[in-house]
């Protein structure tokens, strides 16, 4: 049975507030700021046996060979202007997520962009340096419908 999720009303309440504060605290750094929406996604192919023809009760011999790849696409997608950065990664970690964040502040550097993204445990490593023209966004918890790049791309 389905059960209707609590939309998380608090953060579109302080939303304003949040990006007005983010604004006096750099503006005069940047020219301008841009609102990006992130998320990463797992793409994958798994070989699956199919059915045989055999006589009723004799188990088909099949070749199979069990292989499983897959690539993580990590992505930020602007609904201000349309900029986005898709990137292919192989893994899902702290060490990709550093790449994805300094290719998404080489774009425009004279931007500020402020990153919407959920509560991935390799978003907020200790180990990860974020970039001067960037300041990430955290979703509150349970959230899955806030992120609307999941409807274009993802599951």
């Amino acid at each position: 049975m389905y059960r209707k999720m609590k939309k998380p009303y608090w953060l579109l309440k302080k939303i304003g507030e949040h990006l007005k504060q983010i604004k006096n605290k750099n503006i005069h750094q940047f020219k301008c700021f841009n609102l990006y929406c992130q998320d990463e996604s797992r793409i994958g192919l798994l070989t699956m046996n199919h059915k045989a023809l055999t006589i009723k009760g004799v188990k088909p011999l099949c070749r199979y060979q069990h292989k499983f790849d897959n690539v993580y696409l990590f992505g930020a997608f602007s609904p201000v202007n349309g900029n986005h950065l898709l990137l292919e990664m192989p893994h899902c970690n702290t060490d990709n997520f550093q790449v994805f964040l300094t290719e998404l502040s080489q774009i425009d550097k004279d931007e500020f962009k402020i990153v919407v993204l959920d509560n991935g445990a390799f978003h907020k490593a200790k180990r990860l340096m974020i970039p001067p023209n960037i300041e990430l966004k955290f979703l509150p918890p349970y959230s899955p419908n806030s992120i609307q790049q999941k409807k274009y791309g993802g599951k």
